[in-house]
């Protein structure tokens, strides 16, 4: 090979061949930002509505987060799911939406496919095995198949590209090396539970192993040999990873035959997460171990710091996932002390792998050197154009399914558009500082940990427990809407049905994401209370045995559009719901939306349809028919009758009520005329469950009514939702629902959880004049007292991305404000510029005791343990790694062959 650019190793040349290779299906979304999408048997059904609701949502500055595999937390290594973590698995997030995201991914499949080659040809494959290792490595999304669990995924998925490269070694000529290693990766795939996603891989590995075979010239017995020796490798695996497996399926009390292989092992366990009590919950020590002894057989200083670039971005990845799924799963308290330190860890970690990069500095080619400048600037530039394109919405792409943390510190540096203009002139510099001919003193290792350092200080060290509003409507009149209320002072809620598939939303309280399969319902640190509190709507929102959550399911406080039964009402209003919003379509008849308020039909002329503030019915007489109904106070039955034809006719309208308690009662007889309209009161049967029975018969038996309609409807403004439509949404509008931070003067305090939760959910809760708290507070309160005349609380400022809160409260005496945020241990307040204590209220919300009237500033801000370590540990190791690089040094340089 012709010395020059490449120097001497040849393998190099081959490997941007590979690399050009996993980025062909990227060029169409590089040039145009068009995509296509691959269905699955899961959220990518979804993707026509979600791509074009993504378009809008982020003009706005809102985020959907619930779809499968987007990206969380840190950009290079924040992704929580296995769907978003491996090359070329971003297949599934063709996405019009940021080109700048794609660029910047690119860039770190460049990086971790050029690493795995280092790996796979240190660990003994051949050239053309290792280049097809890394196209393995690289091009999993060839099989798109979605596993169960996401913890173990991240190892699992990385043997993949060992198997291609063992595969084809083994066919070429037998070596016990090779038939050990070969089987052992498919045993570690199958105690993880991903033997479905590996039989995939068989499909895909024969298909290539036979082009293979007939294009080589070797004899036929060779060629059979080699492939019975391929299948016995991958039988022998199967083999010994299910024997691996007995004990963890004895102690399960399940028999042999009771395997779901083609679902996985891990659908044997009555909880999915729960795999840490199992054996195969010790596959990512022993995956740790695996890759820790490839790296250590590693002749190549560089290889050794590409394998550890691999590593640690896996570790860097779940390792505090890890910790937060053990907190909840197990509620040590060691956890509950180490983990708001969590982020300085990972700084010092960090700040280790600077230090080893700075020493392989020394150690690699010029070759080496060459290639990594080029990397190192590539990455800076577009870290640059990524930030510069997101500008105030970072959080918008920081944020993801497996949380909604973003960074506060981030998100104010990026507001005045600092970091974008920083990071691309020192990615400019870079560059320009490559091409003046000084190439042999730049130090590829040292900048590329330098810029994971920075990314990771300004990005990610910081994780914020929010409760952004969440929007899922893929209309523009959605959004129109929204741009006539204030999201900050109230939570908006959308129901969708499509199909055989559903996705709820609750509101967003520290990232609590039902009816998702995001591991997120696990990892967040405020889930059990919130959760807690959700069950009091719904039953059957989660499963708790022995003090550990070990299911959380889609509960149906509006699943197909249904709401809770008006008696939760108080919730509602609690959860500072104010609008309901939904498709027209999604709703097919009129009992769809209040579940336990049936319609029932004694003859089959009925047509249901929406209106009014809470329901409408269309008649066409004769006709008799049911509504079961829960009437309150102030409820008015408002009958319309229109007659679409010229003459004119009479009818006779009854109205009864069935009640369980008095029986039925006729309300009211009477005549109506051609549009005709008017009320019937219900105050005689208020607070009472049963069935509104209407009779609609001609005044003249011989009369024809063709044509002639009856419209009844409930209304109550001050109770029932009131509907109005944009477009296509039906909007309910809840004149009930309570602000984000009220005011109360009433106390009660339940210092028992049981007790608690069981007042929260009864008819005598009254959010709006009680506050229930755990512990006394030191001034006296009577039990129930609403706000005073002349009281006010402000919303001054609530910034989402951060956490922070702002208002500006003016109280008449000593009272609670409740605001409607998650509780959690790390957010804190101060009154009128002094730190006061904020305290859970309402068992999941946030309370802070006001002990005097006037007007008060009052700020709730996520400062946890540990802020202040993280942030200076990173900007400490960047402070003295800038230091020592404005040393001028000469390295020694090793040209390799």
């Amino acid at each position: 090979m012709r010395r020059g650019f490449y120097g001497k190793d040849s393998e190099l040349l081959p490997y941007f061949f590979l690399a050009v290779l996993c980025f062909l299906l990227y060029l169409p979304v590089i040039i145009s930002g068009q995509t296509t999408l691959v269905p699955s048997y899961q959220d990518l059904t979804q993707w026509s509505i979600y791509r074009e609701f993504v378009k809008q949502s982020f003009s706005a500055g809102y985020f959907s987060l619930w779809c499968e595999g987007l990206f969380s937390g840190l950009d290079f290594a924040g992704w929580g799911h296995g769907s978003a973590f491996y090359p070329l698995a971003f297949f599934f997030f063709f996405l019009e939406f940021s080109r700048a995201v794609v660029f910047n991914q690119l860039l770190h499949l460049l990086v971790g496919v050029w690493g795995f080659y280092f790996l796979a040809r240190k660990a003994g494959l051949k050239k053309s095995s290792a280049l097809l290792s890394a196209g393995g490595f690289g091009m999993v999304f060839l099989v798109p198949g979605m596993v169960e669990d996401f913890l173990p995924e991240i190892f699992v998925r990385s043997y993949l590209g060992f198997v291609y490269g063992f595969s084809l070694e083994l066919v070429r000529r037998f070596r016990k090396r090779d038939f050990s290693a070969l089987s052992v990766c498919i045993a570690l795939q199958v105690l993880s539970g991903h033997h479905e996603v590996v039989a995939l891989e068989y499909l895909s590995l024969m298909v290539f192993l036979a082009v293979f075979l007939l294009l080589e010239k070797s004899p036929a017995r060779h060629k059979f040999r080699g492939v019975a020796l391929w299948v016995l490798a991958v039988a022998f695996g199967n083999l010994l990873g299910m024997v691996a497996f007995l004990p963890t399926l004895a102690s399960y009390g399940q028999s042999f035959r009771q395997l779901p292989l083609s679902y996985g092992l891990f659908t044997l366990f009555p909880s999915k997460t729960l795999y840490l009590e199992s054996l195969p919950g010790f596959l990512p020590m022993l995956s740790v171990v695996f890759i820790f002894a490839l790296v250590f057989s590693l002749k190549s200083r560089c290889a050794l710091f590409w394998a550890l670039a691999i590593m640690f971005w896996f570790t860097l990845a779940e390792s505090y996932n890890w910790l937060g799924l053990l907190k909840l799963l197990y509620h040590l308290p060691v956890f509950s002390r180490f983990i708001p330190h969590g982020r300085a860890l990972s700084q010092a970690m960090l700040a280790l792998f600077l230090l080893l990069g700075r020493g392989l500095d020394r150690r690699v080619s010029l070759t080496e050197r060459r290639l990594g400048w080029l990397l190192v600037a590539l990455l800076f530039l577009l870290e640059g154009v990524l930030f510069y394109g997101l500008q105030n919405r970072l959080g918008l792409y920081l944020a993801g399914m497996t949380a909604e943390f973003k960074p506060a510190l981030a998100h104010f540096i990026l507001s005045r558009q600092v970091l974008a203009a920083a990071i691309f002139g020192l990615g400019l510099a870079v560059l320009l500082f490559g091409l003046t001919r000084r190439l042999r003193t730049i130090k590829p290792c040292s900048w590329l940990g330098a810029g994971l350092l920075l990314e990771f200080v300004l990005t990610g060290y910081l994780l914020v427990p929010s409760n952004r509003p969440e929007l899922t409507a893929p209309h523009p009149e959605y959004l129109d809407f929204l741009s006539r209320i204030s999201p900050a002072e109230y939570r908006v809620q959308s129901v969708y049905s499509f199909d055989q598939w559903e996705k709820l939303k609750m509101p967003l309280q520290t990232g609590v994401l039902f009816g998702t399969r995001s591991p997120d319902a696990y990892i967040t640190f405020s889930t059990l209370r919130y959760t807690e509190f959700l069950k009091l709507l719904d039953e059957k929102a989660f499963r708790v045995e022995d003090g550990k959550v070990l299911d959380v399911e889609t509960p149906n406080i509006l699943k197909r559009g249904d709401f809770v039964s008006l008696e939760k009402l108080p919730l509602i209003n609690l959860l500072n719901l104010k609008y309901f919003i939904t498709q027209n379509k999604n709703l097919q008849a009129g009992q769809s939306f209040f579940p336990g308020y049936e319609l029932y039909r004694f003859e089959p002329k009925l047509n249901v349809s929406r209106g009014g503030s809470f329901k409408e019915l269309a008649v066409e007489p004769p006709s008799r028919f049911g509504l079961r109904v829960f009437i309150k106070q102030g409820d008015e039955l408002v009958v319309d009758f229109k007659n679409e034809r010229a003459e004119k006719s009479g009818l006779i309208f009854k109205l009864a009520f069935s009640g369980e308690i008095l029986g039925e009662q006729m309300l009211a007889e009477k005549r109506v005329d051609s549009n005709d309209s008017f009320k019937i009161s219900l105050e005689g049967v208020k607070n009472q469950t049963g069935n509104l029975v209407f009779v609609v018969l001609p005044e003249k038996e011989q009369d024809k009514v063709s044509g002639q309609r009856i419209f009844v409807r409930i209304e109550n403004p001050s109770k029932y939702f009131r509907l109005f439509k944009v477009g296509e949404l039906d909007i309910y509008e809840n004149p009930g629902a309570l602000p984000r931070a009220f005011l109360v003067h009433g106390v009660r305090v339940m210092p028992e959880k049981e007790a608690r939760l069981a007042y929260l959910g009864s008819p005598d809760f009254e959010p709006s004049r009680t506050a229930v708290l755990e512990k006394e507070p030191w001034l006296p309160f009577p039990q129930k007292l609403a706000a005073l005349q002349g009281e006010s609380v402000k919303m001054v400022s609530a910034d989402d991305v951060s956490g922070s809160l702002s208002l500006l409260v003016t109280n008449l005496g000593p009272g609670i404000l409740v605001c409607s945020e998650s509780w959690y241990p790390g957010f804190r307040a101060w009154l009128d510029g002094k730190e006061t204590r904020l305290f859970p209220a309402d068992h999941a919300f946030r309370g802070v005791l006001l002990p005097s009237a006037g007007v008060h500033r009052l700020e709730m801000k996520y400062q946890p343990a540990g802020f202040g370590l993280a942030l200076w540990t990173g900007i400490a190791t960047f402070a003295v790694w800038l230091i020592f690089s404005a040393r001028r040094q000469r390295d020694t340089i090793e040209e390799s062959n």
